[in-house]
């Protein structure tokens, strides 16, 4: 869910860059755009494309878990028949907690 709050955030980052550029404000009177533009629309598609490649590379770390089986993802010792019986029979924590010894 994160990852595509991220990239929406790219995306409304890059939309707001391409209206700045389309701004008649920052267009000269010879009608090249004005040299402070320059700067932020550089820091600003930097962000754009660096955000989104973060944001891919994150996103496919998660990929790789996904693809695992669930017992490779934990490691335990199964319950034994007394102490599955144990925590059955169980009425409170504590006696559930005392299952384990």
């Amino acid at each position: 869910m994160l990852q595509i709050i991220g990239w929406l955030g790219c995306v409304m980052l890059a939309v707001k860059l391409l209206e700045i550029s389309a701004n008649p404000a920052y267009i000269g009177k010879n009608g090249k755009p004005l040299p402070a533009i320059f700067a932020p629309l550089i820091i600003g598609w930097a962000a754009v494309f660096g955000f989104a490649l973060w944001l891919f590379v994150q996103g496919s770390q998660f990929e790789g878990m996904a693809a695992r089986s669930p017992e490779s993802l934990t490691s335990y010792t199964p319950l034994s028949p007394r102490e599955v019986e144990c925590i059955n029979n169980a009425k409170t924590d504590t006696e559930i907690l005392a299952c384990g010894n």
